[in-house]
């Protein structure tokens, strides 16, 4: 669990040095009010160790294949078992006879160092028959032993064995101490050491502190005229309620009636977020203390979000934006850019707003590109390059910025992999949800969104909406295709020409095909399919022509291009190139009074180079945040053209693009799949995009001494890296691994910025050297 955004210990000071109250709500401002533990708290509780045992110190009860006893050298002489994998098979097994605990218990705790990356999976064994399991836990190769930790309940009945199963490429594993451990409920949900932190309960996060028997939380707070009092809470798993356990709120104040509420616990078993409001009617206007308490008969716990106070707004500010995955930016009506695709929503924003017509995107994968956009900071510097390396809780987001200012803040994203776990950006949201499976339909992210929206009505609002439409595999409704494809012609016709590449370079669903249109039809059908169920949400009187919107893609989309097929490999314009739209209460620039600047007046475009780098500080500015510190520079106010830099997935290549020349520097050897060839290491490429937008014909001989200006300031940025620390620890979740190799990622952890450029006496270097 992250601890609690800056922005909130910041506001907890300032509180602090106004003894503890917090300040009043304007109408339709809301304010947060802190939550600390109440002076008679009980400390918080610590696991208590059921079961201990130093592995290597006596391995006798511990069998496994062709077992050995040895002693790391960063294990500071503690003494480890080490498993081989026999036979080249793909799963060692440790396993620990007799008896193994004097009571229940419900997490396994293990140091292990290992060799490969892999999973672990945990069971216990009476007679022969697995009777508890972990989830699976994936596992990064690591020099250094790591504590695994993972969720195994247990009621203390007697066990047989315990079984650690690691499966995947590595060879060795070594084994130090295991331990069995009892955790009281308050100790699975922030609250020690800790301010607060993202809970997720469900699929769905809310930043949150944990409350429990014996350890209530108080808070103090101005309650607004005409005011309510909302907060949200949850049993996340493996929390339970008895029948009886009920959460408690009190508010009171001096020479006023207090008000007190129940709710039963047990409704939170079905693992959704569960609203309390209260109306604060005479106690409105007066100081109140807050108290929150769990009162049952056995210890028991549950999350709580902060509690907003609040006066109702009939039209309190509101901030969308959507973000579309895979979209390319020739790919929607108003871009002109000769491809056929109705996208009638988009296009009318665009003539309500400011279309962009040269919006690159720092990089060419999901993860990291919204981490970007949501930090203003390029992927070079935040150090995340794939999507199983989520954002650490250090960096600043735009979240925190509006919440920070009294918005509320929600998401309702379509990708299981840009979930909090997976990306890390559901710090500074009250509210976070992704799908508990793989990816969710436009219609069913934006049914979630409107839940959010609903949840924060009269209450200022930023909004975060993702949507995977266009992403591969493209499946649309035959009525969608219909327009593109017509319905008696066969893709897979036998008489057609095979195509001339092999087959594994195209996608598994693509078998068969002769026919390369299909597809590029069937990806247009899913964006026309995005723009209409999107269009209802636009249509929301919450986006009226005050709210700020801004729509743009994460990265776009190869279509055959350069021997890529259907995936968004490389750092090609296809990939690169994405659609922008803002559109709010615009600024209007008149060219008579400042003629260097071009208009910025609603059914506008801009041709000006620009990244998405820069459109949280241009939202920002837009919601008439300008003081609001957030990197990055206002797209309302661009004059001059800078050099975009882009940094691909896993740091393959990196590119840059300056006065409509395209240089690509190929950092490592790769061929990744759906690519028709590989890519050789510090290869160079060069194109003109005014003459050949689509980085068709390679200039390298043609301008060399070009090439070699521009190749040299891309390797001065690259070496500029900045060593944020932000990239926070793999993840763990082996369901989602699975998941981005079915939807054709790369599994790893990325590469370290400070590593990405490392010239050496390859032909490449000897000539640009």
């Amino acid at each position: 669990m992250s601890r609690w955004p800056a922005w909130f210990a910041s506001t907890l000071m300032l509180l602090a040095c106004a003894c503890g109250d917090a300040p009043a709500a304007a109408p339709g401002r809301l304010v947060r009010v802190p939550l600390l533990p109440a002076p008679d708290a009980e400390p918080f509780p610590a696991d208590r160790i059921v079961f201990s045992e130093d592995v290597g110190a006596d391995p006798s009860p511990w069998a496994g294949e062709a077992p050995e006893v040895r002693t790391l050298a960063q294990g500071a002489g503690v003494r480890w078992l080490r498993l081989r994998s026999p036979g080249g098979r793909d799963e060692m097994r440790a396993v620990r006879r007799g008896p193994l605990s004097a009571g229940p218990f419900d997490l396994l705790a293990v140091m292990a160092s290992i060799g490969a990356s892999g999973t672990l999976v945990a069971e216990l064994e009476r007679d022969g028959r697995v009777i508890a399991s972990s989830p699976s836990r994936s596992l990064l190769a690591r020099g250094d032993p790591v504590r695994l930790a993972l969720p195994l309940v247990h009621d203390g009945s007697p066990v047989d064995a315990l079984v650690l199963r690691f499966s995947g490429s590595s060879r060795k594993v070594d084994l130090g101490r295991v331990e069995l451990l009892r955790r009281a409920p308050l100790g699975w949900l922030p609250g020690g050491d800790e301010a607060g932190a993202v809970v997720v309960s469900g699929s769905e996060a809310r930043v949150a502190l944990g409350v429990g028997t014996g350890r209530p939380l108080v808070g103090r707070f101005d309650a607004p005229v005409g005011g309510r009092l909302r907060f949200a809470w949850a049993l996340p798993e493996p929390l339970r309620a008895a029948d009886d356990a009920e959460l408690e709120l009190e508010l009171s104040a001096d020479g006023l009636p207090s008000l007190t509420r129940r709710v039963a616990l047990s409704a939170g078993e079905s693992r959704r977020w569960q609203l309390v409001e209260v109306t604060l009617g005479a106690l409105a206007g007066a100081v109140l203390d807050l108290r929150l308490s769990v009162v049952a008969a056995s210890p028991t716990a549950c999350a709580i979000s902060p509690p907003v106070a609040w006066t109702p707004a009939l039209r309190p500010a509101s901030v969308l934006l959507v973000t579309t995955d895979t979209h390319r930016g020739d790919h929607l009506g108003a871009a002109r850019g000769g491809v056929v695709v109705e996208t009638p929503n988009l296009d009318a924003l665009a003539a309500q707003g400011v279309f962009f017509e040269r919006c690159f995107s720092s990089t060419n994968v999901t993860n990291p590109s919204h981490v970007a956009l949501m930090t203003g900071v390029h992927p070079r510097d935040t150090g995340i390059l794939v999507n199983n390396v989520p954002l650490a809780e250090a960096a600043p987001t735009l979240a925190e910025v509006f919440a920070s200012h009294g918005y509320v803040t929600v998401a309702s994203l379509s990708a299981r992999h840009l979930g909090h776990a997976g990306s890390g950006l559901g710090q500074g949201f009250d509210r976070m949800t992704w799908p508990a499976d793989g990816e969710a339909s436009a219609e069913e992210a934006i049914a979630r969104l409107r839940e959010a929206l609903e949840e924060a009505e009269g209450q200022p609002v930023f909004a975060w909406l993702h949507l995977f439409d266009p992403h591969h595999p493209y499946a649309p409704d035959p009525a969608d295709l219909r327009p593109y494809w017509p319905e008696d012609r066969d893709p897979r016709d036998p008489s057609l020409p095979p195509l001339p590449i092999d087959d594994d370079v195209l996608p598994d669903d693509m078998a068969g095909l002769r026919d390369l249109d299909h597809p590029r039809a069937a990806y247009r059908a899913e964006i026309t399919a995005m723009d209409r169920t999107l269009g209802r949400l636009l249509a929301d009187s919450r986006f009226d022509d005050k709210a700020v919107i801004a729509v743009v893609g994460d990265h776009g989309e190869s279509l055959g291009a350069h021997g890529v097929y259907f995936t968004h490999a490389e750092l090609y314009p296809d990939s690169l190139h994405v659609p922008l739209i803002l559109r709010g209460p615009l600024p209007v620039v008149d060219p008579a009074v400042d003629p260097e600047m071009p208009g910025f007046v609603p059914g506008s475009r801009r041709s000006e180079p620009v990244t998405s780098l820069d459109v949280g500080r241009t939202v920002l500015d837009l919601a008439g945040l300008e003081a609001a510190p957030f990197p990055g520079r206002s797209l309302v106010s661009v004059r001059d053209e800078r050099p975009r830099f882009a940094v691909s997935a896993h740091g393959f290549s990196a590119s840059v693009t300056f006065q409509d020349l395209h240089l690509v520097l190929h950092l490592r050897d790769h061929h990744q799949r759906f690519l028709a060839e590989g890519v050789e290491r510090h290869r160079v490429q060069l194109f003109d995009l005014a003459s050949d937008p689509g980085a068709l014909r390679d200039l390298i001989l043609e301008r060399p001494e070009v090439a070699r200006a521009l190749g040299e300031r891309l390797v001065e940025w690259l070496r500029d890296a900045r060593a944020l620390e932000w990239a926070g620890a793999s993840s763990t979740d082996a369901e989602l691994e699975a998941t981005l190799l079915a939807m054709g990622y790369v599994a790893g952890t990325g590469t370290e910025s400070a590593t990405l450029f490392e010239p050496d006496d390859c032909d490449w270097c000897e000539r640009f050297r």
